[in-house]
């Protein structure tokens, strides 16, 4: 032991004589104090009893980094400390660079199952195949090792030989493989075309270069496919890695707006991440369809609104390109510009018997994170796609604009499935604008600043209509907030399936020598004390997304009033023609009946 380690551990010993030589000082300072004296004596009797008594001597600076991994590993399945090996393990990963194997393996019954040779690395060239069981690394049955311990042993300098023990299929006996080590580089982004027309990427997990990989990945679908229709993100069993690199990926897909956002006690803990402005656009949503972009719809107060673009405008032609002869994303991208500059327009609109031009000028579209409409007489429509910064604001104008459509407004649909949540303000803001009056959430934590209370105060811009929330496995964050809250004073009820779960905020911090720790710091709760995290809002009446096909018949019905000679009405009244009905939302569906049940009867509260 060094000198400037047993000065330490003096240090370390002494305490407790200080303790109780200072014991009526303490007394009046503990509560000042952060540190509880009786338990750091407790600490310092057993580091000792350990140092003396234990059956293996344990060097110091061992048994110190034991005790903060237990003071880390106790609070929650998130917060772990990094040792020098740990921290250098998660920069590989990072890097997706190391010396190994190249194989992706799982543990199972004590042994080590491959589940694939990755391309071009040793483990692929030694002919190791998928499904392969490894027993033993080098003369070590694997049996005895965690998968970690496994893992690390499959590790080393590039040109160091590991001998692998292998039970291939029903062969009789087992295999010996020698496999030489390599620098492995891990591409953490895949692409392919599983289905003409829709491209497949995978994100393995989020390293230094997955950001550039997934644009990478994006660009070579489009060029594979020149007829992209639509795009799967495969993040199944992605334990996630560096922020940046995940605010690139939304970066590349999202049209401006807010990624990500952090709460916590540190002044470094509070963040918000950006996504970058699409705000040169004509602000219209479209779609691709047959070689010409279909118009969903123009934005209101947008370029393509004023200029008098229509839903369900066939655009063929941008300026003088042929929109058949570009990918989707190409034609995207010659739609945005720089402020002030225009574009021509080719459409085609309804039966007309000829295309028609249309001269947009671009401008900055700023994007609501709120839409409303009257989808049936009698009852609204709002969709939040995400909390952003003037949400409130625009949510309470939807109300408006919902009241102004139809006077007889007798209910509510609001809909945050596939809401990835935002700022925590915003979502109290809608709250506070139905409920009339109550707690709407509350966060504890250890710091003064991390428990607080958020109370709607009275009013209710709905005068008690019911409401019904759809959620799903989308609904994340403050999306979960307001659910929660609205379930718990029976103010709504909710419709859909599990929501995310997510309710708790974790930060990394750096503790020098290469070393850091990652730390659970905030948590927060519904009006009825329940936790989010990690189990969600659970649906009132659950609703799973499906195709619902109506059924038409086959042959014509006979009724009373098909019958020779039948009665007619006394009151001359005719039969009332049923009107066809189509279902491409079976939740908003079941929704909307389920309000329209309600007020017929004459329920304006719905209790959950």
């Amino acid at each position: 032991m060094s000198k400037a380690q047993a000065i330490i551990f003096s240090f370390i010993l002494f305490l407790p004589s200080y303790m109780f030589s200072n014991c009526i000082q303490a007394k009046e300072t503990q509560e000042a104090s952060r540190l509880p004296l009786e338990e750091l004596r407790h600490f310092t009797q057993t580091f000792e009893r350990i140092r003396q008594e234990y059956i293996e001597e344990v060097d110091d600076k061992k048994l110190l980094e034991m005790s903060i991994k237990g003071l880390l590993g106790s609070l929650d399945p998130h917060s772990e400390y990094l040792d020098e090996q740990a921290f250098s393990l998660l920069e590989e990963h990072s890097s997706g660079e190391f010396g190994g194997l190249g194989v992706e393996v799982s543990l199972e019954k004590g042994a080590i199952r491959v589940i694939s040779p990755i391309d071009g690395t040793p483990a692929y060239r030694a002919g190791i195949l998928p499904g392969d069981l490894i027993i033993k690394l080098d003369s070590n049955a694997v049996q005895n090792m965690t998968f970690g311990e496994a893992i690390e042993v499959m590790r080393g300098p590039k040109g160091s030989t590991l001998l692998l023990t292998i039970v291939r299929g029903r062969a009789d006996a087992p295999i010996e493989i020698s496999v030489e080590r390599d620098i492995i580089h891990v591409s953490s982004v895949r692409s392919e075309i599983p289905r003409s027309g829709f491209g497949y990427i995978r994100i393995a997990q989020f390293q230094e270069n997955t950001g550039q990989q997934f644009k990478k990945a994006l660009s070579d679908l489009s060029e594979k496919d020149s007829q992209l229709k639509g795009v799967v993100l495969d993040l199944r069993n992605n334990p996630g890695g560096l922020l940046t690199t995940s605010i690139e990926v939304v970066d590349a897909v999202l049209d401006g707006g807010l990624v990500v956002y952090t709460e916590g006690r540190g002044a470094k803990s509070s963040a918000s991440y950006q996504a970058s402005s699409g705000d040169r656009f004509l602000g219209v949503e479209v779609s691709l369809e047959k070689g010409a972009i279909r118009v969903i719809s123009p934005i209101d107060g947008t370029p393509a609104y004023r200029a008098g673009i229509l839903p369900g405008d066939l655009i063929i032609k941008l300026d003088s390109n042929a929109v058949q002869n570009m990918t989707f994303g190409e034609a995207i991208e010659v739609m945005r510009g720089p402020k002030g500059s225009t574009l021509l327009l080719t459409i085609v609109r309804g039966r007309a018997d000829a295309p028609i031009e249309i001269s947009v000028e671009r401008d900055i579209i700023h994007v609501s994170s709120v839409r409303s409409e009257i989808p049936r007489s009698g009852f609204g429509y709002i969709r939040i796609a995400q909390f952003q910064e003037n949400t409130g604001q625009q949510f309470k104008k939807a109300l408006s604009d919902l009241s102004e459509k139809d006077s007889q407004l007798k209910g509510v649909v609001l809909d945050l499935r596939n809401n990835p949540g935002g700022l925590l303000t915003t979502s109290i803001e809608v709250v506070d604008a139905v409920l009339d009056g109550g707690l709407v959430v509350y966060t504890e934590g250890r710091g003064a600043k991390s428990s607080a209370s958020y109370q709607a105060s009275s009013g209710d811009r709905l005068n008690g209509l019911p409401m019904v929330v759809l959620i799903n496995e989308g609904s994340a964050s403050a999306a979960e907030i307001v659910a929660g809250a609205l379930q718990d004073h029976g103010r709504a009820l909710i419709l859909g399936t599990n929501s995310f779960g997510k309710g708790s905020v974790q930060t990394i911090f750096p503790l020098g020598n290469n070393r850091g720790m990652k730390l659970t710091t905030a948590r927060y709760f519904t009006p009825n004390k329940r936790s989010i995290q990690a189990l969600g809002i659970k649906p009132d009446i659950i609703v799973q997304p499906a195709d619902i096909k109506v059924w038409k018949k086959n042959s014509v019905g006979i009724k009373e009033a098909n019958l020779p000679r039948h009665l007619s009405s006394p009151l001359g009244q005719k039969n009332p023609k049923e009107k066809e009905v189509t279902i491409s939302d079976n939740q908003l569906h079941d929704a909307l009946n389920l309000l329209q049940g309600l007020h017929l009867l004459g329920k304006t509260q719905p209790e959950s």
